[in-house]
């Protein structure tokens, strides 16, 4: 049994794991720790903390997200 993953605009809820006859294309928001060059390091923390990648169909939806966040 093969799992398909349906991935939806975090910003609008469409569904972007398809398309239609013609080239799309998405946006993905993804959380990535840098590594230290440094022996010490100042502790922050950054919000709204993303636990998760987000996928969004345009910049206008990206940027609803982040004001709804």
């Amino acid at each position: 049994m093969t799992e398909t993953k349906k991935t939806t605009c975090d910003g609008c809820q469409r569904f972007l794991h398809i398309t239609d006859n013609s080239i799309d294309y998405r946006l993905r928001l993804t959380c990535e720790r840098i590594p230290l060059t440094e022996s010490w390091v100042t502790d922050m923390m950054r919000y709204p903390i993303i636990k998760e990648d987000k996928h969004f169909c345009s910049l206008g939806c990206l940027q609803k997200w982040s004001i709804d966040e």
